[in-house]
């Protein structure tokens, strides 16, 4: 979970440390393009983190940088929203998981939430007895994960990408909404008018 929130924050910085509006437009459009060449290469994990770090309010509130991408990278992230739609327990991209074939790297996450919800959700012992349904229930998450570290990809580590990628520091969300509000300032509300007499 660590390495996801780690990816989603540098997707994130990437578009709002930048004042200009062209290079914004510029930087999401390359990462709604990189997540959207990792759906095409198997590699759901990364293309959600930089999708979620998209949807991050620092940078969802960017309205004038977002009307000014291209057609095509708002049909990346459309593609992307639908795949990584929650609704009815992220279904979309389970579907779509299961229809690909390794190698693939598979949203981390959904595992733990699914481990999760097994092991809170179900007794561990039914009548004094373990509950073999729900270790069943595990073990099927568990070799499901399993089969998708067997394969792996076929290209060598780029070492200076790895490099870059491991010593890129977090910045803290107040910096990155501080920062989206000087690329972009807050919409003022618009005051009710109260009927005169």
């Amino acid at each position: 979970k660590n390495q996801f929130n780690k990816w989603s924050n540098w997707a994130c910085a990437q578009v709002v440390l930048h004042s200009l509006t062209s290079v914004r437009v510029d930087a999401l459009e390359r990462l709604l393009a990189i997540a959207s060449e990792c759906c095409a290469v198997n590699n759901f994990n990364t293309a959600y983190a930089i999708a979620a770090g998209l949807q991050a309010v620092s940078i969802s509130r960017l309205k004038k940088t977002w009307e000014k991408i291209s057609k095509k990278s708002k049909l990346h992230q459309q593609e992307l929203q639908t795949l990584f739609d929650v609704a009815d327990n992220h279904r979309n991209y389970v579907d779509r998981l299961e229809r690909s074939t390794p190698p693939l790297l598979p949203y981390i996450g959904l595992f733990g939430k699914h481990l999760f919800g097994l092991e809170e959700g179900n007794p561990s012992k039914l009548h004094g007895m373990w509950n073999i349904e729900k270790m069943r229930k595990i073990f099927h998450v568990l070799k499901e994960k399993r089969m998708y570290e067997v394969v792996s990809y076929p290209w060598e580590l780029n070492a200076d990408l790895k490099h870059y990628f491991d010593t890129i520091a977090m910045v803290d969300e107040e910096t990155l909404y501080r920062q989206s509000t000087e690329c972009e300032e807050k919409t003022p509300r618009k005051k009710l008018q109260t009927p005169r007499k």
